[in-house]
């Protein structure tokens, strides 16, 4: 597909997209938390909107950071949990993603697990 989520490190829920392609790549400001249960993915808790969509040029990186999460789930329970990122591609880096859903829109994720913290 030629896209490439870098998780950061140093950084709680910071990471990295990298577009490969040479389209303009949007991540929109939709951001959706899910949990694992059983083997089966469920939307988790109300979820915000992030005000902003970011525009990734072609062969271009941006930094994405959902610090969002520690406001709006301080204390998450052990578990395996995605963040869900809606993304399109566009031919001109001023066109923008409509309300509707669209044929070309499509989604990634960003996993992550959540452990319990020995009070030892």
């Amino acid at each position: 597909m030629g896209i490439e989520l870098v998780p950061n490190r140093n950084e709680f829920m910071s990471y990295y997209i990298v577009n490969h392609t040479d389209q303009y790549l949007e991540c929109s400001y939709w951001r959706k938390l899910e949990i694992c249960n059983d083997g089966e993915w469920y939307e988790f808790g109300g979820n915000p909107w992030i005000l902003s969509s970011e525009m990734i040029g072609p062969d271009g990186t941006q930094q994405m950071e959902d610090a969002w999460l520690q406001q709006y789930y301080p204390e998450l329970d052990e578990g395996e949990y995605r963040i869900l990122l809606h993304m399109c591609f566009h031919e001109a880096p001023d066109e923008w993603m409509t309300n509707e859903p669209d044929e070309n829109d499509f989604y990634i994720a960003y996993e992550f697990f959540v452990e319990s913290k020995n009070s030892d």
